[in-house]
């Protein structure tokens, strides 16, 4: 990258080392798969056709990126570059221990531009989960509620997420905690979501997952429900989409 003195100069070089593997077959494409038509969830983003794997290359290049940078890159209209953004902030806060805190609230103040699933899907576990796994279960749970609470629907995504961090260290409650919160929420990102976590849940505790369906059977979307028992033997599946 050539050195620049401004934030916005050396995140017009990011964005143009991107555009070097635009397709432009992916960016017709791209549009409606993260549904960016009027009224969808992604409404608005602008897509350059570009691979994750040659996003990864970029960001390579550009590991120690500042956050000025970075705050440049994440407004940016397309797509890919905000993901760029995105991936060096995991990067960052995965690799640089004492700027984690920084990161973190960094990361809670730019909600707004990660305003589709691939954006938090990456990234919400890996820094606001690593983050409230050193918090006490207080402020957790509050933290969480704030999210839920959120009129955004990428916070409230961001909740749930983000207690994969706590699946994988064998903490189930916090996702129980969660899902259940978020049981009667309208949107299918939501239902797929509390899905995914509660599969994961049963990889671990199975039966924590069975007690918790047969609870909430009357109130869980379908789209929960099968993606919650995706794992299951095919008998034990049937019998719950029964229920």
């Amino acid at each position: 990258m050539k050195n620049h003195s401004t934030c916005k100069e050396q995140a017009n070089d990011i964005a143009e080392a991107l555009m070097v593997y635009s397709n432009p077959e992916k960016a017709a494409f791209y549009p409606y798969f993260f549904k960016t038509g009027k009224g969808e969830y992604g409404e608005g983003d602008l897509f350059l056709g570009i691979k994750s794997k040659d996003i990864g290359t970029v960001v390579k290049m550009c590991l120690d990126t500042p956050l000025g940078v970075i705050d440049e890159l994440i407004q940016s209209k397309y797509h890919e570059v905000k993901m760029c953004a995105v991936k060096i902030i995991v990067h960052q806060y995965q690799k640089k221990k004492d700027r984690q805190e920084e990161l973190f609230n960094y990361y809670i103040s730019i909600t707004r531009y990660l305003n589709n699933w691939d954006f938090v899907d990456l990234s919400a576990w890996k820094v606001v989960g690593q983050q409230l796994l050193t918090w006490e279960e207080e402020k957790c749970h509050n933290f969480f509620d704030k999210l839920i609470a959120s009129e955004s629907l990428w916070e409230q995504r961001i909740a749930i997420v983000a207690t994969f961090a706590f699946i994988r260290k064998n903490r189930l409650a916090e996702t129980m905690y969660v899902v259940e919160k978020l049981l009667d929420h309208r949107h299918d990102l939501i239902h797929k979501a509390n899905g995914w976590m509660l599969r994961e849940v049963s990889k671990r505790d199975e039966a924590l997952v069975d007690e918790f369906i047969y609870k909430h059977i009357r109130q869980m979307p379908r789209t929960t429900l099968r993606y919650a028992i995706e794992r299951y033997p095919e008998d034990k599946r049937k019998a719950f989409l029964k229920l």
